[in-house]
């Protein structure tokens, strides 16, 4: 369908449609349709003639056989007749105009063959091309071959210095002293110094334990510019070209640092040192720098360091460097280290910024940050003034957030160019630079939504050692899963020399089974000495050394006996054994027991998530046993169900545990699967997380900050329609998107977009404000923002009938006032990080909502609660229900089932607090799917009578029973309605619903002294009766002033009208007095005004008549 909509077109006032029969001309319609369309700003519509036409087919009765439908043959078969004057010089016009259409048409062709013939020329340009590739001479050719143009002529210094760079990596003969020469001039240059803190070289103020490098030979450094278009041409002697002169300024500065001892030789073994000034210089000439490397490379740890040694944030820039990690564990240690390393006190020039706890000071200079905490300073802070460099690592991951700040940062880095080339004051360029540990990396250069010109690739080999595969026979069945784990880690515990376990499994159930089986049978105690001699053998040095750099070989048994869990094995002397969990949810004591160096003679075993694929690199792994899956969410959009999935992972990912085994030395992985598996259910890539969750936060962001056409967006890979149409239906179910296109945010979607939670939750608190009872809906949001808190079933007193979100609020309490909050946790099967989790979010939204209105809390600090009443339980299920009000399911009135109202079947769990006490109506929070079966997610019984009066207006079909009426005690113009819900058309009682025009019914009860006793006993003395206000009979327009007045300020309740007298005390005075003929009212009126309210007014959102009955 055209853009331009019908009621545009063809608006009844301005176009008359003329019938076209045999004796009819058409040009005249024709012509006033053009002159229309024109006068509506539609120039040179191309689909005027058909649109026009099937509006005539449209005006033409169907039975009508005379009617002609074809212009042409309507021309054809008009009679012959003898043209007058007038007619004939409207004839020749149209012939005029008829050459002119013809010309055009033939020019069009002619362009058209043009454009075909470039084409043509084009491909047969790209097959030469392609065909001339195949015999293209190799760099090792090229330096056998002079130029002409060189021939005779002496080469400048730095000429022969690069030829010689180029000859020694191609391993050709080169000339030795003019890189001697060079090297000694470049380490004579002059340094910026920069004076830092006596204390800065203090280890004793670095929060962590660093390992112990093992000696490692160093691998050979290598790096090379992959050169995409537009290709970064050579450097050439400053002296030859002019180009060269016009070139931005390039300062030799360098910040110097005081490293820990030791520091120095570990950075010399990394990759990446070895071409330090080429990436810095590519980053200098560029904005955005795509930098791939496998994991060890040292890009995460040395590019923040490159790029502050060359006064990235001090001198050569103000701001910044920021760099992004998906996960926190990741941003809290890499920053650690990074501090560690630079000699630097952790939380001053280095620090770290995760959502609800941040360590760093106005002086530091690099950030490690979740993607999550930039993309809501861009929220406050579009351009980001505050950073000179973003480096967004680990961008190969693909999540949601990571994807929308790619997105966001490749606009921002043009626009803050064009500042700086305007001569904008105060505004530097910023420097992005993507990092991934694959090569997957076309969506970033081959996307031109994402950047007009495909930023340049380095591409960095890691020290990764070999590490030799070995793939199962069989894939074992999922009953016979962890039994193979279990035999493997026993077999190669056994029979394998000493060195790390690193066993991947899908989820924390499968982590904590291993944990428990493998600490029952080994112990992590050191053997006695005298055992130890006669069951060890004793190495010197240099065998040490020697087996650090090969592979040993394996029996075909020994590989057999590992991954055949089939065959068993008594195990006669066990060996010690240090056994330890690692998964997102662990608490971070705990996850930093991984990282500590282990006692001489314990073989550590770490039983992990993906989380240890890219995110943290456990030290002295040798070994990797890969179980091939992992768990995830799978949302389907269709149904709006989520699946609680196990799958197999990608081979990229597999690739990548595999790496996990040669970062120290050569190393063996162990897959528990077939080779077939691998290539036949093994997809290459994991989908992008875009594509496989809502979106619903992304897009109230990004509608907020005024992109209401969320498909034009640059996204790195492009979200479905699916998606992005759940995510937008989510949000008009709930009020934070208008309902007519183009979808914009609502005022309540604004206030929402302010707290860093899902939408939902941010609408509960933002419903809580109003029916006092904030200070339990921030907990309440804090805690359904939080996965998986619960290991069980809590303590029976602790168990709410009111639905499961009521449950969790009353642990959460009691675990505020217990002392010993482990022994609560493990008595109420409740995860104490979940816990502290829940207490760092409601802390976080506390703050965010003292600083905005002190009014409504207590205090900033979020400390103790006191139990909650039964009225506070109405008030907060209904905010909950006011945020979930498309989720409602009614009970079927036998067994376990419920029927939601977009027609889903669906039973309570066993553990649910409303099992035994079924409601007819709940509200729910999601819908999981497992074993085929649909289970509700936090359920909470609700009122029908809720149902009505905010049940999301998309499922709702109201009737008015009445007018509009002001109730005093709440303060609120409402109207009688009763309604049918959802698919099934489930009827609800007669409700109170706020009024959509309150207006006339407000003036009227404030007439008749209902909002301001006060006014009462004047109420005798009016000139009409306030009632016809209401009914809507015809007044005197200078009566229906304040009616006009109350719209125009949009007031409806006392609390507003009070409110704005505060400000304006003589607001309405005016507009009343219109309705006192007697002058002695009047200036009683205008003595007393503005009158005030002597009763206080009860604040009550959503009435509940039934609170306990409401079945």
């Amino acid at each position: 369908m055209h853009p331009v909509t019908d009621d545009v077109i063809f608006p009844p006032h301005s176009i008359r449609i003329l019938k076209i029969r045999k004796n009819y001309e058409f040009t005249k319609c024709q012509t006033h349709f053009y002159s229309k369309l024109n006068d509506h700003g539609f120039q040179d519509f191309p689909m005027s003639n058909q649109i026009f036409d099937e509006k005539i087919k449209e005006e033409l009765p169907l039975d009508d056989a005379n009617a002609v439908y074809d212009r042409k043959k309507a021309v054809e078969l008009a009679p012959v007749q003898q043209l007058n004057k007038h007619q004939f010089r409207q004839q020749r016009k149209l012939n005029l105009g008829e050459k002119q259409k013809s010309k055009s048409s033939t020019k069009k062709e002619k362009a058209k063959e043009a454009r075909r013939r470039m084409l043509e020329k084009y491909q047969r340009r790209d097959e030469i091309l392609k065909n001339a590739s195949k015999v293209q001479l190799t760099e090792k050719d090229e330096t056998f071959i002079t130029p002409t143009s060189l021939l005779g002529k002496k080469l400048t210094k730095r000429q022969r210095y690069e030829e010689a760079i180029k000859r020694q990596s191609l391993g050709l003969p080169f000339d030795q002293s003019i890189i001697d020469e060079v090297e000694k001039k470049k380490a004579t240059t002059k340094f910026v110094e920069v004076t830092l803190d006596q204390d800065s070289s203090d280890d004793s103020d670095i929060d962590l334990d660093i390992p112990t490098a093992e000696p490692v030979k160093p691998a050979a450094p290598l790096i090379k510019i992959v050169k995409e278009a537009p290709k970064i041409e050579e450097k050439k002697d400053t002296e030859s070209t002019d180009e060269q002169k016009q070139a931005e300024p390039r300062p030799a500065i360098n910040v110097q640092l005081n490293r820990p001892e030791g520091v120095a030789e570990i950075r010399e073994k990394l990759p990446i040192i070895g071409e330090e000034q080429n990436i810095v210089e590519t980053i200098h000439e560029n904005d955005v720098v795509i930098v791939c490397g496998e994991t060890g490379s040292g890009k995460t740890t040395q590019i923040p360091q490159f790029l502050y040694e060359a006064g990235y944030g001090t001198l050569r820039t103000h701001g910044r460097i920021a760099v992004t990690e998906p996960r926190r564990v990741a941003a809290i240690n890499m920053s650690k280290r990074v501090a560690y390393e630079m000699g630097l006190p952790f939380g001053q020039k280095v620090g770290y910024h995760i959502r609800n706890n941040k360590f760093y000071t106005e002086s530091t200079v690099i950030k490690f940050c979740t993607d999550g905490v930039l993309l809501r300073e861009a929220e406050e802070d579009l351009l980001l003034s505050k950073y000179s460099v973003i480096i967004i690592d680990e961008a190969h991951e693909r999540t949601v957030n990571t994807d929308v700040l790619i997105g966001l940062l490749s606009r921002i880095v043009v626009l803050r160019r064009k500042k700086v080339e305007n001569g904008e004051i105060g505004v530097e360029k910023l420097k992005l630079i993507i990092m991934s540990a694959t090569l997957r990396v076309d969506d970033f250069l081959k996307n031109d939504r994402l950047f007009e010109k495909p930023p340049p690739l380095i591409k960095i080999d890691a020290r990764q050692f070999p590490v030799s595969t070995h793939f199962a026979r069989n894939t074992p069945l999922e009953s016979e899963r962890l039994n193979a784990v279990k035999h493997s880690v026993e077999m190669i515990h056994e029979k394998m020399p000493p060195g790390g376990i690193l066993v991947f499994l899908p989820g924390k159930l499968e982590i904590q089974n291993c944990v428990d089986y493998f600490r029952s049978l080994y112990s992590d105690k050191p053997l006695p000495v005298h055992k130890n001699k006669s069951t060890s053998q004793t190495k010197t040095e240099e065998n040490e050394e020697k087996e650090s750099e090969h592979v040993e070989p394996i029996e075909v048994e020994d590989v057999d006996d590992i991954l055949d869990y089939t065959h068993k094995m008594d195990i006669i002397d066990k060996k010690p054994m240090r056994c330890l969990p690692l998964y997102s949810l662990l608490p971070q004591e705990e996850q930093d027991k991984v990282f500590q160096p282990q006692p001489e003679g314990i073989r550590l075993v770490v039983f992990s998530t993906n989380i240890a694929e890219t995110s943290v690199t456990i030290p002295n792994i040798k070994y990797v046993v890969d179980l091939g899956l992992e768990k995830s969410r799978v949302f389907d959009f269709a149904n709006g169900v989520i699946s609680t999935t196990v799958d197999f992972i990608s081979q990229a990912s597999a690739e990548q545990r595999k790496g996990r085994a040669g970062r120290t030395g050569p190393g063996q992985c162990f897959r528990l699967y077939s080779s077939a598996i691998y290539s036949n259910n093994f997809e290459e890539f994991t989908k992008p997380e875009i594509q496989r969750r809502p979106i619903t936060e992304v897009v109230l962001l990004l509608k907020t900050m005024g992109l209401n056409d969320i498909s034009r967006f640059p996204f790195p890979t492009l979200i479905t329609k699916e998606n992005l149409d759940h995510a937008e239906m989510t949000l008009k179910h709930i009020g934070l998107l208008e309902l007519e296109f183009p979808f914009k945010a609502t005022l309540l979607g604004k206030l929402v977009s302010a707290f860093p939670i899902e939408p939902r939750l941010g609408k509960l608190i933002v419903s809580a404000r109003k029916a006092n009872c904030l200070e339990y809906a921030i907990i309440l949001a804090a805690a359904l923002d939080v996965r998986e808190p619960f290991n069980g079933t809590p303590c029976e007193d602790l168990i709410s009938s009111r639905g499961d979100p009521f449950t969790l609020l009353n642990v959460f309490g009691a675990y505020l006032f217990a002392t010993d909050k482990k022994k609560f946790c493990f008595e109420n099967h409740v995860s104490m990080k979940a816990m502290e989790e829940i207490q760092q979010i409601r802390q976080q939204l506390t703050t965010i909502i003292w600083k905005n209105d002190r009014s409504c809390l207590k205090s900033d600090k979020a400390g103790k609660i006191e139990p909650y009443d039964q009225t506070t339980e109405v008030q907060l299920a209904s905010c909950l229900f006011a945020s979930y009000c498309d989720h409602v399911a009614k009970y079927e009135g036998k067994g376990n089932n419920y029927i939601t109202c977009d027609n889903k079947l669906v039973e309570l769990r066993g553990n649910s607090g409303l099992f035994d006490k079924k409601s007819v109506y709940i509200t729910y929070v999601s819908i999981d799917e497992t074993n085929g079966k649909n289970r509700f997610n936090n359920p909470t019984k609700i009122s029908p009578l809720w149902i009505n009066q905010i049940g999301s207006k998309l499922f709702l079909d109201r009737k008015s029973l009445g007018q509009a009426e002001y109730r005093e005690n709440i303060d609120s113009v409402v109207g009688r309605v009763e309604a049918t819900f959802g698919q099934q058309n489930w009827r609800l009682p007669p409700a109170d619903i706020p009024h959509p025009e309150p207006y006339r019914a407000f003036a009227a009860a404030f007439l008749e002294g209902k909002v301001i006793p006060a006014l009462k006993p004047f109420a005798s003395k009016l000139t009409a009766a306030p009632t016809d206000l209401k009914n809507g009979r015809s007044l005197p327009q200078r009566l229906l002033l304040i009616v006009a007045e109350l719209k125009r300020s949009e007031i409806s309740t006392r609390r507003d009208l009070e409110a704005r007298w505060i400000k304006e005390p003589l607001f309405l005075l005016s507009q009343t007095l219109m309705w006192y003929p007697e002058k002695s009212v009047q200036t009683k009126l205008h003595q007393g005004w503005p009158f005030r309210s002597s009763e206080p007014v009860k604040e009550v959102e959503f009435s509940d008549s039934s609170s306990d009955s409401d079945d």
